[in-house]
């Protein structure tokens, strides 16, 4: 074989491995778990944790804007970590932009951490979730 042709298939190979890499960033999106211990909301490269006794309230807000970056990022769809609006003031974020219901934990440093699923119905589902879980509000 020629160096061409190994220059070519490692560069096929090379490619492939970077597109299933961005296809599967894309379709993890935003994960949230809840436990005894706290949320963890997680996306591609970041994750941010509330621990339950940091918990004072959730909310579920729906047509919400998500304002503006401070100190955040978004990736494919996904807006994580500071940003800043009018309902929140300075927050964490881990949304998906496409979903504007979300939910909101106000945390005990009166900050709040806002996070969503893909869509609004998989949202509710968690907000009813950790309202049962939580039993703040």
């Amino acid at each position: 074989m020629t160096t061409k042709k190994k220059i070519v298939i490692v560069a096929v190979v090379l490619a492939l491995i970077l597109v299933i890499l961005l296809v599967s960033l894309f379709l993890l999106g935003v994960g949230v778990k809840a436990g005894k211990e706290g949320i963890v909301a997680d996306a591609p490269f970041f994750e941010t944790t509330i621990n339950a006794e940091d918990i004072r309230k959730i909310e579920l807000y729906e047509g919400i804007s998500y304002g503006e970056k401070t100190g955040g990022m978004s990736f494919l769809g996904v807006t994580t970590g500071k940003c800043k609006n009018a309902a929140f003031g300075t927050y964490v974020a881990c949304v998906h932009n496409s979903n504007t219901t979300c939910v909101a934990v106000l945390k005990s440093d009166g900050f709040y951490t806002v996070f969503n699923l893909e869509n609004a119905e998989k949202t509710i589902e968690l907000y009813e979730k950790l309202l049962t879980l939580y039993q703040l509000n």
